[in-house]
């Protein structure tokens, strides 16, 4: 089940519509938090213009999910 929500069919989705529907999925969210935070600490290597289009997706995308799944846990 995990693994169907972490892959990504590019065909149908953007990259913020696949985090809004893997958000929905707290493990997969948590996974997904961890895969972000390692990418992220990778980036440095890359060009200057694709650490910045990267960067900027993975940290909308961190925060997203951080937020969706503080707001999860604090309705419990």
């Amino acid at each position: 089940e995990v693994v169907g929500v972490l892959t990504r069919n590019k065909e149908r989705d953007t990259y913020r519509e696949y985090i809004r529907k893997l958000a929905r999925n707290p493990r997969a969210a948590r996974i997904k938090l961890a895969d972000l935070n390692d990418n992220l600490s990778r980036i440095g290597g890359l060009h200057t213009s694709e650490q910045e289009s990267l960067r900027n997706r993975y940290e909308w995308a961190r925060s997203f999910l951080y937020h969706h799944l503080e707001s999860q846990e604090s309705q419990k």
